[in-house]
């Protein structure tokens, strides 16, 4: 016999809502100017997409809203409801998936835009090129776009489901909040990571593009195991340049953020080997003792400040190409400061699990 420790467990006859319920604290910190990751982890079929997205019906049935579009409901109660008046709060969106490695941006048209790259900077944290953030101004504008975006998103029929997502999707929501009287500004970030199921070849059945894509998916799925193993163990070196997976998720996972895994578990017999490979990843993952979070707080967004510095520096340079006659030396970006250890925080960020 085995046993699993999780945070909370959820049965099959619990409702959306009580899933939601033990979460609804996050948007609060959110709104406050924290970092929150929420991500939902498990074979293919096991329920990850209904827990953040909903039914299929979940347009006509409230009762069947996942996470994602009561978490912006209540963002949008907030910002209007208790602290109107109190704060200017803005809210924007943007809505990546991550398909054989390469990211796309799901709201705009297939094969439009720039190129989405994830970096990490220095003092800064993780940046996505190539995405630009769309303000909603109402809960049902931002359920469209939510709903528009996740609609562009790869998925095919296989053996073990007849809707198999092919891709990781990340839902950012952002929020800056004005505090009225003191002018104080705090932005934080709600991500929502559905990631794509994991999955046995010989039982999906998958040949060609679809064998190709489960490749991909097993493969990033894999280096998110070896940094939960990693980090569960306190090792120094954690391998998240191994995938573009575990790079995007690099500061959820271990750094600045206050973080949630859902673990989905298959019900059916035939699944029983991939769902105790699930559970005691879930168990690995409720071992990893995160960094405490902060609030980010202050006038402007560091990832702003990246690019004014950099749109000075190329203003400065092109200054001084004019005055030396078109010859101008390369111009080194400003250093950046070593990173300081993070205190521990026994906080209850951990996983927990959803039969």
């Amino acid at each position: 016999d085995q046993s699993f420790n999780f945070d909370r467990v959820f049965g099959p006859a619990d409702p959306q809502e009580t899933v939601f319920e033990e979460l609804r604290t996050l948007c609060l910190s959110a709104m406050d100017g924290y970092n929150v990751c929420i991500f939902a982890y498990g074979i293919t079929g096991s329920g990850k997409t209904y827990t953040v997205e909903g039914g299929e019906d979940a347009r006509d049935n409230p009762k069947k809203h996942g996470l994602v579009y009561r978490t912006i409901k209540e963002i949008f109660r907030i910002a209007h409801g208790e602290r109107s008046g109190a704060y200017d709060t803005t809210i924007e969106l943007d809505l990546i998936e991550l398909y054989n490695e390469d990211f796309r941006d799901l709201l705009i048209p297939a094969g439009t835009g720039p190129k989405v790259e994830v970096r990490l900077i220095p003092n800064v944290g993780v940046q996505i090129d190539g995405v630009e953030k769309k303000e909603v101004k109402n809960i049902n504008q931002a359920l469209e776009m939510v709903k528009a975006g996740y609609r562009n998103r790869k998925t095919t029929a296989t053996a073990s489901n007849a809707v198999s997502s092919r891709s990781h999707s990340i839902l950012t929501i952002h929020m800056t909040g004005t505090n009225v009287k003191t002018k104080k500004v705090y932005k934080g970030k709600l991500h929502f990571v559905d990631l794509a199921g994991s999955e046995r070849i010989d039982k999906s059945g998958v040949v060609g593009v679809g064998l190709e894509e489960a490749k991909a998916i097993n493969k990033s799925l894999s280096a998110l195991g070896d940094v939960i193993q990693a980090l569960s163990k306190g090792e120094k070196f954690i391998p998240y340049r191994n995938s573009q997976l575990t790079k995007l998720l690099q500061e959820s996972l271990g750094g600045n953020s206050k973080t949630v895994m859902i673990s989905n578990i298959a019900p059916c017999l035939h699944s029983m080997s991939e769902t105790i490979n699930s559970l005691r990843f879930a168990t690995r993952a409720h071992k990893v003792e995160m960094g405490k979070a902060t609030q980010n707080e202050g006038a402007q967004d560091k990832g702003e400040d990246v690019k004014n510095i950099k749109n000075k520096m190329a203003d400065l340079e092109s200054k001084f190409k004019n005055a030396k006659g078109g010859r101008a030396g390369a111009m080194k970006p400003p250093g950046s400061a070593r990173r300081g250890n993070i205190a521990k925080d026994r906080s209850p960020r951990k996983p927990g699990a959803r039969k």
